[in-house]
């Protein structure tokens, strides 16, 4: 089973998704979590120039801290240029419980990897983006 599923998640997941007329189980749930395998391979990442990180092309990129491990993803984009902040959302489960904060986008590597996906990534823990003070929009 993958890291996502914790002990006691399997019976959240059956509780949640059962109430709500759907059912999937703990392997399909970490088929759905990014990079369930392990370290992403960056090799083929080209990092975006810096007239490419406007709300257009970052907007719902994943967010994946030092480990490679997805916390958060990119909700919105507030300003442009040097000056910009990434709004990102972080914790929560199935989008309860979410806390959005905002982060200078000099502390974000933005890639597009070889699909063409914009990836983020940063040095900083879940647990450090969380203690960040919310953003209130």
């Amino acid at each position: 089973m993958c890291d996502a599923v914790k002990p006691g998640t399997k019976q959240l997941l059956t509780s949640l998704f059962y109430l709500s007329g759907n059912f999937i189980g703990p392997a399909a749930y970490c088929a759905l979590q990014p990079n369930p395998g392990g370290p992403m391979d960056h090799s083929s990442h080209k990092p975006l120039q810096a007239g490419e990180i406007i709300a257009a092309n970052v907007k719902g990129a994943n967010i994946y801290g030092s480990d490679d491990k997805m916390i958060g993803n990119v909700s919105e984009m507030l300003g442009t240029g040097q000056y910009a902040r990434a709004v990102i959302e972080v914790g929560g489960f199935f989008g309860i419980g979410v806390k959005q904060v905002d982060l200078d986008v000099s502390r974000i590597d933005f890639t597009r990897d070889e699909n063409g996906k914009v990836l983020a990534h940063t040095k900083m823990t879940k647990v450090e983006l969380k203690n960040l003070p919310e953003h209130r929009g």
